[in-house]
Formats: structure tokens, C-alpha cells, sequence
């Protein structure tokens, strides 16, 4: 079984009290080909997206961590529409736009 290995990164917002400082973050998932051929397999490697690009996204210095349920939605969705991108595996484009509708239909996000 060959594993792919994706590397995303994006520019994250680090806050302070003088200016709005902005950092590279970056993410680190792997998967394999066969993962993505089913629905299954593509939810579970869209699930190990969000959470790795949610760690990603909570800095250590940043007091929004600190926060139950925060998420840093110029950071998170930019991020996340890019690996989606990348890895252009149909499955995973289309689990991704139905959690999006449903969540638009629940009024959450996405995850």
C-alpha cells in the first residue's frame, strides 16, 4: 500500500497588542490512492485533514486556543479548499462540498 504524503501550508494570523502579524502555517497528512476510492475512505481522509489543519491553525501563542470550539476561519478554510485542491481526488471533492452543504444547512461549520 503506497502512502502519499501532502504538505499544506497557508498564512495564518498571529494577533498582538501593537499589530497583525502574519505567519506561515503548515500541515502534514498522509493517505494512500485506495483510501480515496471509496466514500468511506475519503471521509475518513477529510476528517484527518480538518483536525491536522485545526491544529495547524491554533498557534500555541495564540489566546483564541484557549477559547472551547474556536476556530481561526481565515486560516482553517483557505487551508483546507487548497489540500482538497491538491489532492483532486473526486471522492474527497465531493464528501468535502456535502459537509459543506450540510453545514450551511445546520448553520455550523464545516467539521
Amino acid at each position: 500500500m503506497k502512502q502519499f504524503l501532502l504538505a499544506i501550508t497557508t498564512l495564518g494570523m498571529a494577533l498582538s497588542a501593537q499589530a497583525v502579524e502574519r505567519d506561515r502555517v503548515s500541515a502534514k497528512i498522509s493517505y494512500t490512492k485506495q483510501q480515496l476510492q471509496s466514500e468511506d475512505g475519503a471521509n475518513q481522509v477529510l476528517t484527518n485533514l480538518q483536525i491536522k489543519i485545526l491544529e495547524a491553525c491554533r498557534g500555541e501563542n495564540d489566546y483564541r486556543t484557549k477559547l472551547k470550539g474556536h476556530v481561526d476561519r481565515e486560516c482553517f478554510d483557505p487551508m483546507l479548499a487548497n489540500a482538497i485542491s491538491k489532492i483532486d481526488a473526486p471522492n474527497l471533492t465531493a464528501v468535502y462540498h456535502q459537509r459543506i452543504e450540510a453545514s450551511a444547512q445546520r448553520g455550523s461549520i464545516a467539521f
